[in-house]
């Protein structure tokens, strides 16, 4: 039954949007968008109750911050990391840290606490480099996780610092496709931000 009160909430709020006029229309995707990732990602068991908490003030920032903008990037990056996990998963290497797939507070902190930073920097001051900043943090945050997600999948992981192989999925070993993953992972975040007029 929890469709039917779903959509006659999502209906109202419609119309309610549409009666205030353009004051909405920047927050328009995460006002409608946020119930429903709330319920996928609790269904799907992606995020712990903290995570989950966590990740609704970070989007509450990011979206009163940057509107549709801020937040399509940041569900950008929640469904890219979540398909990478998936891929990961599937590897079957785990290395030394045995991380399940569901991810906790500290985890979705250490992810989304400099984006929170920067997008509330923006709400401030305005600045366009906030902006940037924005999209910069994003972007690094998916390109760890691709690193990490698809470096697993080499036979070739190396310890940059230590000078020699290292085993798979084990932290801070590096890889070539994890390598041109993240490069990938970091432009397609750069990419999609350009079509925003708040980029400068």
């Amino acid at each position: 039954g929890l469709d039917n009160l779903l959509v006659t909430l999502s209906v109202a709020l419609l119309g309610y949007l549409y009666l205030c006029g353009d004051f909405w229309v920047p927050y328009l995707a995460p006002v409608l968008l946020t119930p429903w990732i709330v319920i996928l990602v609790t269904k799907k068991r992606a995020l712990t109750p903290a995570g989950t908490l966590g990740a609704l003030v970070l989007d509450a920032i990011v979206s009163l911050s940057l509107g549709n903008f801020g937040f399509l990037l940041l569900l950008f990056f929640l469904l890219g990391s979540g398909l990478i996990d998936r891929l990961k998963a599937r590897a079957g290497v785990q290395g030394e840290e045995k991380k399940s797939g569901t991810r906790d507070l500290v985890q979705v902190a250490a992810n989304g606490a400099m984006p929170a930073v920067a997008a509330l920097g923006f709400l401030l001051t305005g600045h366009a480099a906030f902006v940037l900043a924005y999209i910069a943090t994003v972007a690094e945050a998916f390109a760890d996780t691709a690193a990490s997600g698809i470096g697993v999948f080499s036979r070739h992981t190396y310890d940059v610092f230590r000078l020699r192989r290292a085993e798979r999925g084990m932290s801070g070993g590096m890889s070539l496709p994890g390598t041109a993953a993240s490069l990938f992972a970091a432009l397609l975040v750069g990419a999609l931000a350009l079509p925003f007029s708040l980029v400068p």
